[in-house]
This record gives structure tokens, sequence and C-alpha cells, in this order.
């Protein structure tokens, strides 16, 4: 089965599980009462499909690196034109490396759909997008590497003189 066929599926189903979360949000959103759920609802559905595509697009230079790791392993074991092996170390390598391939576009995938769906429900309580952004995991973390990589290796405070001041 090829990749594109099973993201397409993956993409079926959430365009579905879209459009029952968008219903229960339009009937949400009759009852004044229950309005501000069935806004926040529709409002984090709408926030998946955004959060999963960037949360993809930022794994995806690792994703490609574990995929050519996986060919070079195979054309170093196997020089030639071959389409077929009975190498253990290219079979195993290249399971090794789809899985971990896989593994992590999902992972990423369900965590752009967390983030979000968090995003999505934030912004739809009344709060604006720029908070809803700039609270999440994701963005602490950003900033948190932000900041680490503006840092000194060496602190001045802790650099003496030749003079021992």
């Amino acid at each position: 089965m090829p990749a594109t066929f099973l993201y397409l599926m993956a993409f079926m189903i959430w365009m579905a599980l879209a459009v029952l979360v968008w219903l229960v949000a339009g009937v949400l959103f009759f009852a004044r009462r229950t309005r501000p759920v069935g806004r926040s609802l529709a409002l984090a559905m709408a926030g998946t499909f955004p959060g999963v595509f960037l949360f993809q697009l930022l794994a995806a230079p690792v994703v490609i690196l574990i995929l050519v790791a996986m060919h070079v392993l195979w054309k170093a074991a196997e020089p030639g034109a071959s389409a077929a092996t009975d190498n253990p170390v290219v079979i195993a390598g290249s399971m090794v490396g789809a899985f971990l391939a896989s593994g992590i576009v999902l992972g990423v995938s369900v965590a752009g759909f967390c983030e979000g769906w968090r995003i999505g429900w934030t912004y739809g309580q009344g709060r604006g997008l720029r908070d809803a952004v700039e609270d999440g995991l994701f963005a602490r973390a950003v900033r948190r590497f932000m900041r680490l990589e503006r840092a000194p290796l060496v602190s001045r405070s802790t650099v003496s003189n030749s003079d021992g001041t």
C-alpha cells in the first residue's frame, strides 16, 4: 500500500470526524445557552487541520533524513540496481527506518491535532488568537529554545582577568 493512499485515508477519516463535530457544533449553536460551546467546538475542529499540517511540515526534514539513511544503508550493504534483497541488515534497517519515520509522522500528527484543538478552543472562548497560540506547550518550547540559543556559552561574571579581578 503506498504512503499516499494511507495519508489520503487518514485525511478522509479526519474529514468525516470534522463534519460530525461541526454538525454537533451547529446544533449547539442554536440554543443561546450552548452557543459558546458550539462556537468553541467548531473553532477547535477548524484549528486541527493547520495544526497537523504545520507539525508534519516541521517534522518532514527529520523523516526525509531517516528515509535517505535507509537508502544509503541499502546501497552500502548491496551496491547495484537490485530492487529485492535477502540481506538481513538491509531488511532490519529498512523496517526500523520505516517504523521510526511512521511513528514520527503519527506522533507529530497527534501533537498537531491536540495543539490545533487547544488553540481553536481557546480562541472560541474569547481569548485573542495571539494569546491562544503563545500559551501553548509548543510555543513555550520554541521560546525556551530561542533563549538557550541566544545565551552566551560562558557567563561574563565567571570570567576573570589575568590579574585576578
